[in-house]
């Protein structure tokens, strides 16, 4: 029990520290080295540390991933501009959407964007986008938006929101914690161009969909916070 838990503080040490990756992969190596080479006595802690080393780089590679997002990074400049004309993003939808009083939330896992319109080249990136849907349309679209499937629409796109009040967490921990790298709005579900996901996606849509209506006949379900049900296309 006591090196599981060690192995999971050696993750969240991973991430909330400032030790880059390649220095702690670099001491799982020298570790697991001395544990060859070490009497027996010594072999099973040096072993232990060796992987301790190993679950600090996957903590410290999963902060700079969540720090660096590519997505962020391409559109910079622009993120920080309000008369910024919209921009398009491609991406597959991580969730079911979800309704809200403004329309619908979409979260959604970018992999290109065309910053001069959608006849512009795309470039590739990584990153996680919500996006806000609004118009009359969502309500009756948000049944299409559902996991794994891919969208492209026009976006007008913004840095998450960092709180700086008193008190408040560091940029850095509220970056780390907030798990989208852009937001963004939408004027209306006309604009969302939906593509079919895998086979697996649309079954897996079908049955969440099932098991949401089944729970609504028993127990009700609240108010703007209702998950698309897949349609078909």
């Amino acid at each position: 029990m006591t090196a599981p838990l060690c192995f999971l503080l050696a993750v969240v040490a991973g991430v909330l520290s400032d030790v880059a990756p390649e220095v702690s992969i670099a001491s799982a190596v020298a570790a697991l080295s001395l544990a060859i080479l070490a009497a027996a006595p010594w072999r099973a802690l040096l072993a232990i540390l060796a992987v301790g080393c190993l679950c600090m780089t996957h903590g410290a590679r999963a902060r700079e991933a969540a720090l660096s997002s590519s997505l962020a990074a391409a559109l910079g400049p622009i993120l920080d501009d309000r008369a910024a004309p919209p921009i398009w993003i491609s991406g597959v939808l991580h969730d079911d959407a979800m309704v809200d009083p403004d329309g619908a939330r979409l979260s959604i896992d970018v992999d290109r964007v065309a910053v001069d319109g959608v006849r512009s080249p795309w470039r590739s990136v990584r990153g996680r986008a919500q996006i806000g849907v609004g118009g009359m349309l969502a309500e009756s679209a948000v049944s299409g938006w559902v996991r794994g499937r891919r969208v492209v629409m026009p976006i007008q796109a913004k840095r998450p929101q960092v709180w700086r009040n008193p008190g408040s967490p560091s940029e850095r921990w509220q970056r780390l914690r907030r798990g989208v790298d852009l937001t963004g709005s939408v004027k209306s579900a006309a604009l969302v161009v939906v593509t079919p996901g895998s086979v697996a996606a649309e079954w897996g849509a079908r049955i969440r969909a099932h098991v949401r209506a089944a729970l609504t006949d028993t127990v009700g379900a609240p108010r703007h916070s209702r998950p698309a049900s897949p349609r078909p296309f």
